[in-house]
């Protein structure tokens, strides 16, 4: 019987390697190259304004989205943070009812334990108390 020749497979396992290595390596090392230095390159992010004509001067970059920046009030401001904390902490299991949060629908889901009544009030007292500006609209109960 003819026994495979076990160095010639390593042989050329190790030279695929190596080619496989080096086509992805090369190109990695070309980035940038055509780059003088100490020139910016604009990024989607910023652009560049044209040269003052001003001797040593440079050109400026100026970070622009094209979006103005504009403060949310305080009770939207209040009640993202409140529900985001609220959704970090579902599936949120208490002696009386158990929170979730519907992704579907962008709501939370609160199942009620028997008495029903009871636990709605104990419900509405602990969201009063810890996540006030949350509305009541964003819950479901089951």
């Amino acid at each position: 019987m003819h026994q495979p020749n076990i160095r010639l497979y390593l042989i050329l396992s190790g030279i695929l390697v190596i080619i496989l290595v080096a086509i992805f390596i090369i190109p990695l090392g070309r980035r940038g190259v055509n780059q003088p230095p100490g020139e910016t390159v604009p990024t989607p992010t910023s652009i560049a304004t044209a040269p003052i004509d001003e001797p040593g001067s440079t050109v400026a970059t100026v970070d622009f989205t094209g979006v103005a920046e504009e403060e949310l009030p305080d009770n939207v401001a209040e009640q993202t943070s409140q529900k985001q904390d609220l959704r970090y902490r579902t599936p949120l299991t208490l002696s009386t009812f158990v929170i979730d949060f519907d992704y579907n629908q962008d709501k939370f889901t609160v199942a009620l334990n028997e008495p029903k009544d009871q636990s709605r009030q104990e419900f509405n007292d602990w969201k009063n108390a810890n996540y006030p500006a949350i509305p009541a609209d964003q819950f479901i109960f089951n």
